[in-house]
């Protein structure tokens, strides 16, 4: 279900759906959840999908996919200065 890229699981739900997936995939630091987002809410790496992650024609914006790029290098870089 979460590889399925059906995102109809809204982003304030409990249940880890595609959306909250593909963040994991994206920024691969946020929803480690299999199921459900409340481990991740506790342990703080719960990212909430935003409306490019149910609007399909923004999932194909190259705009899109290049300030996800920039916010996962940024995200890399802060892991390593906390090396």
């Amino acid at each position: 279900m979460i590889h399925d890229g059906e995102y109809i699981i809204t982003s304030g739900s409990f249940i880890n759906g595609a959306a909250h997936h593909t963040l994991h995939h994206l920024y691969f630091n946020y929803n480690y959840g299999q199921y459900f987002t409340i481990w991740d809410k506790i342990g703080g790496s719960h990212r909430l999908p935003g409306e490019e992650q149910f609007n399909k024609k923004l999932r194909k914006d190259e705009v899109i996919w290049e300030k996800q790029s920039k916010e996962t290098n940024l995200d890399n870089e802060d892991l390593d200065q906390k090396r």
